[in-house]
């Protein structure tokens, strides 16, 4: 038990220290790299360490880790990162993430048929309305100070992991990553690191669309 603990207390000031490195404490360090919020009830990966919120394990395709692939995901509990998150969110003034209540089967089953999503390579015939984002596909999050009225779009699991695969698997010129910043995630082409260079392969197009992203007004 103690060399677990020192081995959680390794993994968790390895993310600090990228902290020091650009001097100030910026959340996208302890991102969860399925919902991309800041990490809450935090667990790693026990094979590449990349965090996670807790909440995600239940939804990982064939129990898969959602960054390095490796199945069945092992995990452990990262108290010592969740320290240093909370000292964090109390610096920034960010509250704590509001418990999702858990679904009845039967109302789950319920949703998935009516609002199931397209599987690869399926057209895909929902109807797109603009500024709305079913659950099924992620949701809009408003941003803070000095971004009032700007939007982060944040992916479900199962949605992100349809983006990747999309990125992965197209041979479009402006398909070549999921990019992921401020604004969320997104398809996009080679200047997605530092731009809204946003796909116009119609399926990625498609799939950014789906998370709520504005063509005319990426921000929103």
């Amino acid at each position: 038990q103690a060399a677990v603990a020192r081995s959680l207390e390794a993994i968790a000031w390895q993310h600090a220290e990228r902290f020091q490195r650009v001097h100030t404490m910026d959340d996208k360090m302890f991102e969860c790299v399925v919902c991309l919020d800041m990490c809450h009830q935090c667990i790693n990966c026990t094979k590449c360490h990349q965090i996670l919120c807790k909440r995600h394990v239940k939804d990982l395709t064939q129990n898969r880790c959602p960054a390095c692939r490796d199945a069945p995901f092992s995990f452990q509990e990262n108290v010592a990162l969740q320290r240093i998150i909370g000292d964090l969110r109390q610096r920034l003034g960010l509250a704590e993430p509001t418990p999702t209540p858990p679904s009845s089967p039967e109302s789950a089953s319920r949703a998935s048929q009516e609002v199931a999503a397209p599987a690869d390579g399926e057209e895909g015939e929902e109807e797109i309305t603009p500024g709305i984002v079913l659950p099924v596909y992620g949701f809009k999050r408003l941003l803070p100070a000095p971004y009032e009225g700007q939007f982060k779009k944040v992916p479900s699991a199962e949605h992100a992991e349809r983006m990747q695969r999309h990125a992965q698997a197209c041979t479009h010129s402006s398909c070549q990553a999921v990019w992921r910043g401020p604004w969320g995630s997104f398809l996009g082409g080679p200047q997605g690191r530092t731009h809204f260079d946003l796909t116009s392969c119609p399926e990625g197009r498609r799939l950014n669309r789906l998370l709520g992203w504005n063509y005319e007004d990426p921000s929103r």
